[in-house]
């Protein structure tokens, strides 16, 4: 986890699994990667309100969550042998949307490192000088 860009934290949407993630987030934390968390909901039930718990995660992680829902193609794809998002547009949709977020924590991560190196190249020169 030390060497990850993008530290993605499945849960699904009960109490358990939100107290179980502060232990996790203790442990991003303490490996300085708390920017780098991606919080993914999975097994969302599809009109429940879930307003609390989304209240809570997002307080827990500086990166927005992502919503993968509870869907049975996600179950019947595998005994078709395939992906769902290749049988279902609605899986497709979730399942590139996670991607995307993926893709932004790791170009955040990126530009945070090469701000970090800059600043540390910075404060080496200035103290070689002085």
């Amino acid at each position: 986890m030390s060497a990850a860009d993008c530290v993605v934290i499945p849960m699904q949407p009960s109490p358990i699994d939100i107290l179980a993630q502060e232990d996790v987030l203790l442990l991003v934390d303490q490996l300085g990667k708390k920017s780098n968390a991606l919080p993914v909901l999975s097994r969302v039930v599809g009109r429940t309100g879930i307003d609390d718990v989304v209240k809570r995660i997002m307080s827990m992680f500086s990166n927005p969550h992502v919503t993968i829902r509870n869907r049975i193609v996600y179950a019947r794809s595998l005994i078709a042998g395939k992906a769902a998002p290749e049988i279902d547009q609605e899986c497709s949709a979730e399942v590139s949307g996670l991607w995307q977020a993926i893709q932004r924590t790791i170009r955040k991560a990126g530009h945070e490192s090469r701000r970090h190196d800059e600043t540390s190249a910075k404060n080496d020169a200035r103290s070689r000088q002085g």
